[in-house]
């Protein structure tokens, strides 16, 4: 896991430390609520000459799974909250409902500079 995604895992935690965050996919044994995190594409190398570090704007989805909806929603919304305190992340899409044999789950795509 690289350390951008460390410190994405460590803001969700400093809200929502009882809720287990998973990169990429849960596992079987994982009970909701929780956490899914993943990178979904971006606009790659933002600089072109090259030589410049860094630089890259990557697309960030995360989603949060529970048994109650408003739940789901309200976890999304905290998340958000936390995140654009940042300079560097900012929500880019508004939250979608999901639902899967019985769970609930939110997500919401964000943009990151990194």
């Amino acid at each position: 896991m690289m350390a951008i995604e460390k410190e994405l895992i460590t803001e969700i935690n400093k809200i929502l430390p009882e809720l287990p965050v998973f990169w990429a996919i849960a596992t079987d044994e994982a009970k909701t609520p929780y956490i899914v995190m993943q990178w979904i594409g971006g606009a790659g190398d933002t600089f072109i000459d090259n030589e410049t570090i860094g630089g890259y704007q990557r697309h960030l989805q995360v989603t949060v799974w529970d048994k109650s909806y408003s739940k789901a929603n309200d976890y999304i919304q905290m998340i958000k909250k936390q995140l654009d305190k940042k300079g560097n992340i900012k929500a880019i899409s508004a939250p979608i409902d999901l639902y899967d044999t019985g769970d609930h789950g939110s997500t919401l795509d964000f943009s990151i500079l990194c």
